[in-house]
């Protein structure tokens, strides 16, 4: 992975916490030779880049009110297999999608692209047996009957009865007990992946045992998140992301929210 190269070391300290800092800025999409981070200004949407769309939805889906959980949500509970390419290792990809669905087994050794769409009435039947009980799946469904409205289309089936009733005020939102648990999770998965290119970037060690006062890869995304006006962005909050790494692996994109 390429260090961050417009830091005034030249590159020459592979430890250098001022790149560590700057490559997280980088990361999150920023460009930290703007004066907004060079003078602690606002951000002037001109020079200083805007933030990449993967930690804008993380980090809004760890957000109260929890919106983008809600719309993540229903989403992820509706994801359809549209198309499969075969990725040869030269020329271009092929759809192989119809020959899939006839039958055609994938194979090892084989490259595959995959493209997954939202499909309502799918989310519809996995939201039903939760709204009543998880004020996410609440909202979440709501969000879905919304969006199918705004389209213009039907009402998903499965949904009617229960939207009808909650818009005459025969169903509330379900109370939480607890945490919103997956409200943090792609975030702080985000997080961690990052503290690993960061030790890779620069070779700065994981943690420090200064704490905050420290220049280790945790202290350098505390540093660039609290820049990037992100939270969490304390030392102590980073290295606790970072203790729960082995729970936060394996994560993919389709994964249920």
């Amino acid at each position: 992975m390429a260090r961050f190269s417009q830091c005034a070391c030249g590159q020459s300290n592979q430890q250098c916490y001022r790149c560590a800092v700057e490559f997280v800025i980088h990361e999150i999409g920023w460009n930290p030779g703007c004066e907004c981070f060079c003078q602690g200004k606002p951000f002037c949407g001109k020079g200083c880049g805007s933030i990449r769309d993967e930690w804008a939805t993380a980090f809004a889906m760890a957000d109260a009110p929890h919106a983008e959980l809600a719309r993540q949500r229903w989403i992820s509970r509706g994801q359809i297999l549209k198309t499969i390419w075969l990725c040869p290792v030269e020329g271009p990809a092929v759809d192989i999608t119809d020959q899939v669905m006839s039958g055609r087994l994938l194979r090892s050794g084989e490259s595959y692209g995959y493209l997954f769409e939202p499909d309502a009435q799918k989310a519809a039947l996995a939201l039903i047996d939760e709204v009543e009980t998880d004020p996410i799946s609440f909202d979440a469904a709501l969000h879905l009957v919304s969006e199918e409205i705004r389209l213009g289309k039907a009402v998903p089936y499965a949904l009617r009865d229960w939207v009808a009733d909650v818009l005459v005020g025969k169903l509330k939102r379900p109370k939480l007990n607890g945490k919103y648990k997956s409200a943090t999770e792609k975030r702080d998965r985000l997080i961690v992946q990052l503290i690993k290119d960061v030790m890779e970037a620069t070779n700065l060690s994981p943690t420090s045992g200064r704490r905050e006062h420290g220049q280790s890869a945790c202290n350098a995304v505390a540093d660039g998140l609290q820049l990037s006006r992100l939270q969490p962005d304390s030392y102590e909050s980073i290295i606790k992301i970072w203790g729960r790494r082995k729970d936060l692996s394996g994560f993919n994109s389709l994964e249920r929210v």
